[in-house]
């Protein structure tokens, strides 16, 4: 199952480390399992009343995917209308959308600075100005 944190406060808990995380309210937890199928993780704990909205795998996993193909809808329809991008092939657009990172900058956030040393990437932005 993959839980979200309706209320409430929940510990993290690993074996032979013990208390590692504080899961609340917005939180979530459960998907390393179904995202990997493979065994817990770790242990969680309600450390107090609390309430979580629950999904089943098949319920998550299409969530996922549903989620993942809007998203890379979304990129590669950026990337085509950035004007350095415009002699690449769909093919190409696609691998390009396979590995970018979505970021998300609150106002007056410094995205880079002149004074960089060095380029270690290209932003594209999606909107705002």
């Amino acid at each position: 199952m993959f839980y979200v944190v309706d209320s409430g406060s929940f510990d993290v808990i690993l074996d032979d480390v013990g208390k590692v995380a504080r899961r609340g309210p917005g939180d979530t937890f459960g998907e390393v399992a179904l995202l990997y199928g493979c065994p817990r993780t770790a242990s969680v704990q309600a450390i107090e009343p609390s309430v979580v909205w629950a999904l089943d795998r098949m319920t998550f996993r299409y969530m996922i995917t549903r989620t993942e193909g809007a998203k890379m809808a979304a990129i590669t329809s950026a990337l085509r209308a950035a004007k350095m991008l415009k002699s690449l092939t769909d093919a190409q657009i696609s691998r390009v959308a396979e590995v970018v990172q979505v970021l998300d900058y609150k106002a007056g956030d410094t995205i880079f600075s002149k004074v960089c040393a060095a380029a270690s990437c290209v932003h594209v932005w999606a909107h705002g100005c």
